[in-house]
């Protein structure tokens, strides 16, 4: 979309991914109307973020009111062959084409979280559908760069930044749309004209490199610069030599409103032209710094002991050049037939979701500072907390429509931030890697998903019998113990040292046991803040979190998740499941109450007092010896494999081996267990065949 006009392209509804069309003519086609919902919200933090601000709702906004489809971009629809057998009542819909949902969504300058829906519509389906990628697009650009900003304003201590980013941004929409988003996030104004004329944001401008190689003297150069601005010229004083250009502008006894330093050793040119501006009684003129800041630079700088009024930042924040994305998504989370409503949400690995509409409700600590969030329905209440979502659109028009403009709505957008910023606990305002803030779910949402996961589990049928039937002929269950991205990732929360250098055995004995249909149970973190365990450790494996999730290298293609809750309805065909993902809040994986039901039922499936478990992963004197020693205890035949396991402490681990093996754990190399699957991997057909030409 482009900022440059109220209609016509910019607002075109072909502005979508074409699965959006092919969904709404579905629906159309096949009478199905139900009113759906759906909300925008991301799963993790990007890197190097504690927090993000929401951006480009009022963009989002503009495309729902304005969206329409021209009859030229219905005739291209139509001429599409995938659009061959598609009604011809499809296309009338797409003439008429108008947005009529209801919108509620967090302020612009809000700060969120993971998991925190920040916008959700309600419409009927096809709607809903078909605004999808254009929302996403818009709120995913401004909250990206706002997020930016907040971090590089932050570094500044007060000082004011300039965004001077849009000759690198991705576009000339782009440009604009990221001058307004870093705005929001704190700076004071933007290099960018057309920002300034549309959104009211303060343009500022200094000069170029080339004014002074344009003259033959740079004297020259600062004194036709002075006579066209002589109150706001920023003069540019690093072209050839910093300090001779400080004493050619002193010189001419004309003051500047400031001077600019773009390259060079900017602290100590800054500290020298301080003294030397000083000197000469002008101690009211500027310092202003440029050239390729970003955060870091610019705290760096300043720790140095700089002398530097302000600064101008363009790349690192028209691109967000270190964390370049935001997995901004937009997911379906319930759907009204008349009368009848049902929630919905996915339970597949690594992209589950949480049923119903819903609300964020954040809490303030004694000190006024935020201490945490719920997530919760639309309609619970908790007293003492500030619900963050509010309606604005109503039957598709805005509404607050009468009042809103552009530029009052980009500064109330600003100091909401500004307010959200100050409220924030002072840990997650560090440029470093800080504890995540407390965000959790309802008790009302989780018994919802619960109840929804249960259902789904009763009514399910039966899947992969083949695998069924093979797990139940198997004499080994593999067991992998937190093989999660805080533990094995050496940027992790909380790294195992050397955890990588077992990734690829990992991998190895994962491919192994899908290969030959042998059971994979993978034990993982899944931690809240109130966790005990969190206050003799730092933070890790968040739900919800990056950290939390296990490595690619261990993950199977499906995966059962069982949660660490009473009453888990465990699924009749156990053994059609290539990995079981058992969730624990301690170190002990029996603490979850339905580990010892799922032991029984695997014994059922397997071979029983037979079955031999095969653990690896980590940390070896921790959770690996307590899921060995709780295995031991109840009877079970278990071998360690040792070239894939790691500790914190070398040699404590050691010990801790030696133990485990006096209690009766066999220990085994990756290439053994390997070999011992592979003795169990069913024929293939070919296989088989060739067996028994061999026999005959």
């Amino acid at each position: 979309m482009s900022p440059l006009r109220n209609s016509g392209p910019f607002y075109s509804g072909l502005l979508t991914d074409l699965y959006e069309l092919t969904m709404a003519a579905g629906y159309l086609q096949n009478h199905f109307s139900a009113r759906a919902s759906f909300e925008v919200f991301v799963r993790h933090l990007p890197e190097h973020r504690s927090y993000l601000v929401a951006a480009g709702l009022e963009q989002a906004l503009d495309f729902l009111e304005n969206s329409r489809f021209p009859e030229e971009e219905i005739s291209y629809l139509r001429e599409l062959p995938l659009f061959r057998h598609v009604n011809e009542s499809f296309f009338d819909y797409l003439q008429t084409f108008r947005f009529s949902g209801d919108v509620w969504a967090m302020p612009e300058g809000t700060v969120f979280f993971p998991g925190e829906p920040i916008l959700r519509v309600t419409a009927p389906i096809g709607e809903a559908q078909l605004m999808e990628t254009s929302l996403l697009s818009a709120i995913h650009l401004q909250t990206l760069i706002a997020s930016k900003a907040a971090r590089v304003t932050t570094a500044a201590a007060g000082r004011p930044v300039i965004e001077f980013g849009s000759r690198r941004a991705h576009g000339i929409g782009a440009g604009v749309f990221a001058a307004r988003a870093a705005f929001v996030g704190g700076c004071e104004g933007t290099s960018n004209a057309y920002a300034g004329f549309r959104f009211g944001i303060p343009a500022v401008g200094t000069q170029a490199h080339s004014w002074v190689m344009a003259y033959d003297d740079e004297s020259e150069a600062f004194s036709r610069f002075l006579d066209v601005f002589p109150e706001q010229s920023t003069l540019l004083v690093d072209t050839y030599d910093v300090r001779a250009a400080i004493e050619k502008i002193i010189a001419l006894g004309r003051r500047p409103h400031g001077v600019r330093l773009d390259s060079g050793d900017v602290c100590a040119d800054s500290l020298w032209i301080r003294r030397r501006l000083d000197e000469a009684g002008w101690d009211d003129v500027q310092i202003f710094a440029s050239g390729d800041l970003n955060e870091h630079r610019i705290a760096d700088l300043l720790a140095s002991g700089a002398e530097l009024n302000s600064f101008g930042v363009g790349t690192a924040l028209s691109t967000s050049f270190d964390s370049p994305s935001v997995g901004v998504i937009y997911k379906l989370v319930e759907v009204q037939f008349k009368e009848q409503v049902r929630s919905t949400a996915k339970f597949s690995a690594d992209k589950q979701t949480y049923p119903g509409r819903k609300q964020v409700f954040r809490f303030r600590g004694d000190d006024g500072k935020f201490s945490h969030d719920v997530i919760g329905l639309e309609d619970e209440t908790f007293p003492g907390a500030e619900p963050l979502l509010i309606q604005v659109m109503r039957d598709g028009r805005r509404v607050d429509r009468e009042t809103q403009g552009p530029a009052p709505a980009v500064r109330a957008a600003r100091s909401r931030f500004l307010a959200n910023r100050a409220s924030l606990p002072t840990a997650l305002l560090s440029l470093e890697p800080a504890a995540p803030f407390p965000v959790r779910y309802s008790a009302r949402i989780e018994e919802m998903r619960d109840q929804l996961e249960r259902l789904l589990v009763q009514t399910a049928p039966a899947r992969d019998v083949e695998s069924a039937e093979i797990a139940a002929q198997s004499t080994m269950v593999f067991w992998a113990v937190d093989a999660q991205q805080d533990f094995m990732n050496p940027a992790g929360r909380l790294y195992v040292p050397g955890a990588e250098q077992i990734i690829p055995n990992i991998q190895r004995l994962v491919e192994a046991a899908e290969q030959s249909r042998v059971l994979l149970i993978s034990s993982a973190d899944a931690h809240e803040m109130e966790d005990p365990e969190l206050s003799e450790w730092r933070p890790h494996c968040l739900k919800g979190t990056a950290g939390a999730e296990l490595i690619p290298e261990a993950r199977a293609v499906r995966q059962l998740v069982i949660r660490s809750r009473r009453g888990f309805p465990l699924p009749g065909d156990i053994g059609a499941y290539p990995q079981i993902v058992l969730e624990k809040s301690t170190f002990e994986v029996f603490d979850n109450p339905n580990t010892d039901a799922l032991l029984k039922r695997l014994r059922s499936v397997t071979c029983g007092d037979e079955t031999e478990f095969v653990v690896f992963g980590v940390a070896t004197e921790y959770c690996v010896r307590s899921t060995v020693e709780g295995l031991l205890r109840r009877g079970c035949k278990v071998t360690v494999v040792s070239d894939a396991i790691r500790s914190f402490n070398h040699e404590h681990g050691q010990v801790v081996l030696a133990d485990l093996k006096a209690r009766g754990a066999k220990t085994l190399t990756t290439e053994e267990v390997i070999g011992m699957a592979d003795a169990l991997r069913p024929c293939s057909a070919d296989e088989a065949s060739w067996a028994m030409k061999a026999v005959g």
